[in-house]
């Protein structure tokens, strides 16, 4: 099994109005927690972000992000999982193809956003070529439903939501900060040399130091946090619920056949 990861994140610093502080930050924090918590090689993490001045192969634009998603599923197998996070702004555009209950597609703003974004359209579709385990991480405002996955479970209300007419197909798997019609945000922490963060990754990244989960445990360690409210959690099919975190899916199989990890 390999352990691939695309962090990216993005401050926006050369625009006043959408500038973040944290979103750097973030993504260093999170190649911490998956170098010394998940067992991810140094050499299978890829960093997009904005910075002035950075390498131009990795800036955070949406060719490279496309690129560089497509890059990672063309060079993986079943066997392997892929990490995709993302930290910045997210929003919400029109629904052009009728998917939406709420006619609302989410987006999310990479560092050319003057002439393209990326939809929650676009990442299903990338997504659902690969036949790993992925999982994905979004840390942005209007990111639930990011990935376009059948099932949806919320915190506020405890509720989970499913899109009758989509198959169970693929292994993946999405954490959204917040709602789709919900807000995200940074602060400075004091134990972390006054430096900005978001308010979700520094909190779920302390808790998954401290804690082994599964998506499943995950859920019911989290639900009446007032930290994650907000969060949403998918899946593409629900028998991934039990698989841990930053691991692969394997579906167990009895003597009928029958995948015993599905709870339906």
């Amino acid at each position: 099994m390999v352990k691939l990861a695309l962090l990216i994140g993005l401050n926006y610093s050369n625009d006043e109005k959408y500038k973040l502080n944290g979103s750097y930050n973030d993504v260093l924090l999170m190649k911490e927690h998956l170098i010394n918590h998940e067992n991810f090689n140094t050499d299978n993490i890829l960093i997009l972000t904005d910075k002035i001045g950075y390498n131009t192969q990795l800036n955070a634009t949406y060719s490279n992000i496309v690129n560089r998603i497509q890059e990672m599923i063309n060079i993986s197998t079943k066997n392997d999982i892929l990490f995709f996070y993302f930290s910045g702004h997210g929003s919400q555009i029109n629904d052009l193809n009728n998917d939406e209950n709420d006619k609302k597609d989410e987006v999310f703003i990479p560092s050319d956003y003057n002439n393209n974004i990326i939809t929650d359209d676009l990442l299903k579709s990338l997504f659902s070529t690969s036949s790993s385990t992925i999982f994905s991480i979004f840390d942005c405002c209007s990111s639930g439903t990011m990935t376009d996955l059948k099932y949806n479970y919320t915190f506020s209300p405890h509720q989970l939501t499913n899109k009758l007419t989509q198959k169970e197909e693929g292994k993946m798997i999405s954490i959204s900060s917040c709602q789709q019609n919900t807000d995200s945000y940074e602060i400075q922490f004091n134990d972390l040399d006054n430096k900005f963060y978001s308010i979700f990754t520094y909190n779920l990244v302390k808790h998954l130091t401290k804690n082994k989960e599964t998506f499943d445990s995950l859920m019911n360690s989290l639900k009446n946090n007032i930290l994650f409210k907000n969060i949403t959690i998918s899946f593409s099919n629900l028998k991934i619920k039990d698989t841990t975190l930053f691991d692969i899916y394997i579906p167990i199989i009895d003597a009928n056949s029958k995948d015993i990890n599905n709870n339906n």
